[in-house]
């Protein structure tokens, strides 16, 4: 991991990628020991796939996804897929599904995940870094408009 950040960016050193693993407030990142030598990777947010080692954690009833107004309607009709990434990522709090949805849209619309229910169903959601969750697909009978 030193290597390949090295090599991207001159500046950065094993410091500098040990500053931002510690100190990432959403746990991006984790650290492990493999073949004598300590490995950093992402956590969540893969692009292409990646096998991720499943996080014990609890994941709480009621989830959270942050979108632009314009993909409400798809969404109802097709639930949440992953795009572009690997999973579907949701969020722990209101807050941080606000947030989220702030990179796409002045006003995001809040969505709820009764993820209670999805995992009575049989749907595996995973918790990843701190309030992040991930699940293949949300389908839309299990998303509802946040209302604060």
């Amino acid at each position: 991991m030193i290597k390949s950040v090295g090599s991207k960016y001159g500046w950065a050193h094993r410091e500098h990628v040990t500053a931002v693993v510690t100190t990432d407030p959403k746990g991006r990142f984790e650290r492990e020991r493999r073949d004598g030598r300590e490995v950093v990777r992402a956590a969540y947010g893969h692009s292409v796939t990646v096998d991720l080692d499943s996080r014990e954690g609890l994941v709480p009833d009621r989830l959270y996804h942050g979108t632009a107004s314009e993909n409400v309607p798809s969404i109802r009709e097709e639930g949440l897929k992953p795009m572009g990434r690997q999973d579907v990522h949701l969020s722990g709090t209101v807050a941080d599904a606000r947030d989220i949805g702030s990179r796409h849209a002045e006003e995001p619309v809040i969505l709820t995940v009764d993820a209670a229910a999805m995992k009575s169903d049989g749907y595996e959601i995973t918790k990843r870094g701190t309030e992040t969750y991930t699940t293949d697909r949300v389908p839309p009978a299990y998303i509802d408009r946040f209302e604060s």
